[in-house]
C-alpha cells in the first residue's frame, strides 16, 4: 500500500475528492474510482502493462479521450447540461468534471443529484464503448455507433436515483428538471 501512495502521490488530492454516490450501484462507484485512478483497461493502460493480447482485444485509446474529447460524447455532455438547466464547459478531463466549478448550485442535494447524473453518464459511455469493441456484426456495430446515449442516461439515472435514494418523483418531473427532484 505504501508503494501505491509513493507512485501516485501527485494524484492523491484528486482521488481524495472523488466521492462515492449512494444513488448508483457499487459497481459504478468502483468504475468511477478506477477512471479517476486511470486504471481502466484502455489501450494505453494495457500497453503500459505490456498486455499485448488485451491491447489487440480492447483497442480504443485513453480513458480521457473517450469520456471527454470524442465529438459524439461532447454532444452527449451538452445535452446533459441543457437537461439540467445549465451551460456546462467543454470537458477535457475527469478533473474538469470533478471540480464542479461550473456548477452554480450551493444546494448540497442538487450537487448530489448532479454527481449522480454525471456518474451514470460516464457509466453509459463506458458500456457503449465496450459494446462497440466486442461486437463482430458490422450491422450491429453501425447501429451502436449511431445510438443516442442521452435517453439511456435519463432512464438509468431516474431508475437508480428513484429506487436507491427513495425519492418520490414522477417521470415527467424527472424529464422536466432532474435536479429539482432532489429537493425535498
Amino acid at each position: 500500500m505504501y508503494s501505491f501512495f509513493l507512485n501516485n502521490r501527485h494524484s492523491i488530492s484528486l482521488q481524495a475528492r472523488c466521492k462515492w454516490s449512494a444513488f448508483v450501484p457499487l459497481k459504478v462507484n468502483i468504475f468511477i474510482w478506477r477512471l479517476f485512478l486511470n486504471g481502466l483497461p484502455t489501450k494505453n493502460n494495457l500497453i503500459r502493462k505490456e498486455s499485448i493480447l488485451c491491447y489487440v482485444q480492447f483497442g480504443a485509446g485513453r480513458g480521457g479521450s473517450l469520456f471527454f474529447r470524442c465529438p459524439k460524447i461532447d454532444g452527449l455532455w451538452r445535452k446533459i447540461w441543457s437537461w439540467m438547466g445549465m451551460t456546462g464547459p467543454r470537458l477535457s478531463s475527469s478533473e474538469d468534471l470533478l471540480s464542479r466549478t461550473f456548477f452554480p448550485s450551493s444546494n448540497w442535494r442538487r450537487a448530489k443529484g448532479f454527481d449522480a447524473i454525471c456518474l451514470v453518464a460516464l457509466w453509459s459511455i463506458w458500456n457503449w464503448r465496450n459494446r462497440l469493441l466486442h461486437t463482430n456484426d458490422l450491422q450491429v456495430l453501425e447501429k451502436i455507433k449511431e445510438e443516442d446515449l442521452f435517453p439511456r442516461v435519463m432512464q438509468q439515472s431516474a431508475f437508480w436515483v428513484k429506487h436507491r435514494g427513495n425519492l418520490g418523483f414522477s417521470w415527467e418531473s424527472w424529464i422536466a428538471s432532474p435536479l429539482d427532484c432532489f429537493i425535498c
